[in-house]
């Protein structure tokens, strides 16, 4: 399945706008018209600087100029808002190549150690014959690299997420944001995320499971769907015992899925272990570039409505703080080496959640199923139930006004005691 990198208009078309409103004054104020052309004009101004304002007309120019040809003369000091605003569009314009250049450059480094592995691993991976991978920009900070044909994956797409180096303005307006926001994780991070299309099944039911840097948490566990059907382990015990550095938490959907994926705790779970290899790889330096490690068959968002079975689209979602070194990049393959380990274990029934469990899911997501269909059909019963009140008045009006003067006052008079009685029984009932 094919992902598409979307971007926003950055701001440096903003930037350029107001640089262009800027410029638009006429630099003619630095040039003065030469003898032959004002000596055949009779105007008094004939003499001053094109565009001079009445001040500078009257002042004496000592400053230092350029000779052009021998009857035009270039005056620098009469542009300096312009040399200023030509500065700045340099230095910008350095910036945009500079930071555009850097982002390029560790997405490709990390895409030139990752093809040899992608390529043993994938039928078809996007190559550029140079051996560093197709990565395909949309802008200076968006990124992607696609791969398919595996046994026990449909695709796999690579997708940096990087800080917009080449954009000063818009990397200025998100500090600001994020200052006034007090926000915890800044609105820009340079991020790889690597997705594992998984096949589908009769239900595509999976289980949701997490692996999540605790550092990170709060922001990969707000607003997901999918991970509000988990529960959050973090104690060390249950960590460590299965391996796994205290720095990281565990959200699972079942304690079944954290023992097919970490093993079960102590020397019982060290065979599973050494299968998937997620404790070996977290050993290394690559747990200080693991972000988050998902695996899910709910959407992220939350849907308007129930999610039919075919809908339902099963992923493994490796999360990584850019790798910015040759180092890095190493370290980062031992990761992507555990995502294909899991991969393989779904595929071959290492990883085989119990038969109880299952159930257990499938009964959560028919309820879940039955409470998104309620709040979808909700604003349509509300309407439906507001006609039909509103039917009912229309009729007891209608029933009303063909009744004689005499019925309407003893059906007023009845109303009134009806309303008095109900008055009543609410004060009784406040009394008690």
């Amino acid at each position: 399945m094919a992902h598409a990198v979307t971007k926003s208009a950055p701001m440096g078309y903003l930037f350029a706008a107001w640089i262009a409103l800027l410029l638009v004054p006429a630099t003619a104020a630095a040039f003065e018209l030469p003898k032959f052309l004002t000596g055949g004009l009779g105007s008094p101004n004939a003499n001053r600087p094109v565009g001079a304002t009445a001040y500078q007309a009257q002042q004496p120019y000592d400053g230092f100029e350029i000779p052009i040809t021998s009857r035009l003369v270039f005056r620098p000091a009469l542009f300096t808002t312009e040399g200023g605003v030509l500065g700045v569009c340099i230095l910008f314009l350095l910036i945009h190549y500079a930071g555009k250049a850097r982002n390029r450059q560790m997405a490709e480094r990390w895409a030139k150690k990752a093809m040899p592995l992608l390529s043993n691993e994938f039928a078809s991976v996007a190559d550029d014959t140079k051996g560093r991978g197709l990565v395909i920009w949309n802008g200076g900070s968006d990124a992607l690299i696609f791969a398919s044909g595996r046994r026990g994956c449909q695709s796999l797409s690579a997708v940096f997420t990087l800080k917009p180096r080449h954009d000063p303005l818009e990397r200025f307006t998100s500090f600001v944001f994020d200052v006034a926001t007090a926000s915890l994780v800044p609105s820009h991070r340079d991020l790889l995320t690597l997705t594992f299309a998984l096949p589908t099944t009769a239900d595509n039911v999976y289980g949701i499971f997490a692996l999540v840097d605790k550092t990170a948490l709060q922001a990969t566990r707000s607003g997901r769907f999918d991970l509000s059907f988990t529960k959050i382990n973090d104690g060390d015990q249950a960590v460590t015992s299965r391996g796994i550095p205290n720095r990281f938490a565990i959200l699972t959907e079942s304690s079944d899925l954290t023992d097919q994926y970490l093993g079960e705790p102590d020397a019982r779970g060290q065979a599973q272990r050494q299968k998937i290899g997620v404790a070996d790889a977290l050993k290394t330096s690559a747990a200080d570039l693991l972000e988050s490690l998902v695996i899910s068959d709910q959407p992220a968002e939350r849907p308007t409505g129930p999610v039919a079975v075919q809908q339902r689209e099963p992923r493994l979602v490796l999360t990584l703080c850019m790798p910015k070194s040759d180092a890095q990049c190493e370290a980062s393959l031992a990761l992507l080496h555990v995502a294909v380990n899991i991969v393989d274990g779904l595929d071959k029934g290492i990883i085989k959640p119990r038969t109880e469990a299952m159930a257990k899911f499938r009964k959560t997501r028919a309820e879940v199923d039955k409470e998104l269909l309620e709040e979808s059909t909700k604003e349509q019963r509300e309407a439906e139930r507001e006609a039909k009140e509103e039917a009912k008045r229309k009729a007891e009006k209608e029933k009303f006004d063909r009744m004689t003067p005499a019925e309407q006052a003893r059906r007023k008079e009845l109303e009134k005691k009806r309303a008095q009685k109900k008055s009543a029984m609410k004060m009784q009932g406040r009394q008690q």
